[in-house]
């Protein structure tokens, strides 16, 4: 089962996050997860590979911007997906119980009730992996910045080759087999492609460093020579997207997306 949730927090005190506060909305993440399971939250925290989650950084829900400054009475919101069932379960039950009883959840220093938890969307693995669309073109919005690593650098633009190149291992890690070959990849290159965008990029702090994203959206177009095989191949990663985001550090509030299928 995959799941996305919007956590919307209303700040208690007036305060400062950190820049780059998925920082802090990962020490959330892990506290509530901890509670709930702690033989879990340790063993999902320490797992070598791609993690089944990613996070955002809080915003401000008054105008939808990455928001440090705290002010009392002000709504702020993260999204958080799923990728394994037993994460949203554990992780869900916490918040509720927090919900419910009216407790305070800490971001960092900064003290906060939850305001609502919003279920965005769920999808059965079986529905992504068995019921392909027909569509010839697809939009692709970064929510939050985005960042691919090529050849040791950070790479900015979502061209389909690293699109498709990082759902792949994305697919392969969370053990949904998604064979794609070098060949594949290569007819994805030539038969799909960008035809619109408006991007742009963002200085984003990671605590100790600071990187590079874009966010925005990207517009691509299917063209007819592409086969079948490799259309529903991409169509299935396509929608996973929507789980697993895109690119580096979807843990910790980069490349989560939303895409969208058109004809």
């Amino acid at each position: 089962m995959f799941a996305a949730v919007k956590v919307i927090l209303v700040a208690v005190s007036d305060g400062k996050l950190l820049p780059g506060n998925a920082l802090q909305v990962n020490g959330l993440f892990y506290h509530l997860m901890q509670e709930a399971d702690p033989v879990y939250s340790k063993e999902l925290h320490d797992r070598d590979s791609i993690k089944p989650y990613t996070l955002s950084s809080m915003k401000w829900e008054g105008g939808g911007h990455w928001q440090n400054e705290v002010v009392k009475g002000n709504k702020y919101s993260f999204k958080i997906t799923f990728m394994e069932a037993k994460a949203f379960q554990l992780l869900h039950r916490s918040l509720m119980e927090y919900y419910t009883n009216k407790l305070i959840v800490k971001v960092g220093d900064l003290n906060f009730n939850i305001d609502n938890i919003e279920l965005l969307k769920m999808e059965l693995v079986e529905d992504i992996l068995t019921k392909p669309l027909d569509f010839k073109k697809f939009r692709i919005d970064f929510i939050s910045p985005t960042s691919f690593r090529r050849h040791g650098i950070n790479w900015l633009f979502p061209d389909t080759h690293s699109i498709f190149k990082s759902l792949l291992i994305k697919c392969n890690a969370l053990n949904l087999n998604i064979d794609l070959s070098e060949e594949e990849l290569e007819e994805i290159n030539n038969y799909v492609f960008p035809v619109k965008y408006d991007l742009k990029t963002r200085l984003f702090n990671m605590g100790n460093y600071k990187m590079v994203g874009f966010e925005g959206n990207c517009h691509y177009e299917v063209k007819s020579a592409l086969s079948e095989t490799v259309k529903n191949k991409i169509c299935t990663m396509l929608k996973l997207a929507n789980y697993s985001g895109v690119g580096y550090k979807t843990t910790m509030g980069l490349g989560q997306v939303v895409v969208s299928f058109g004809k």
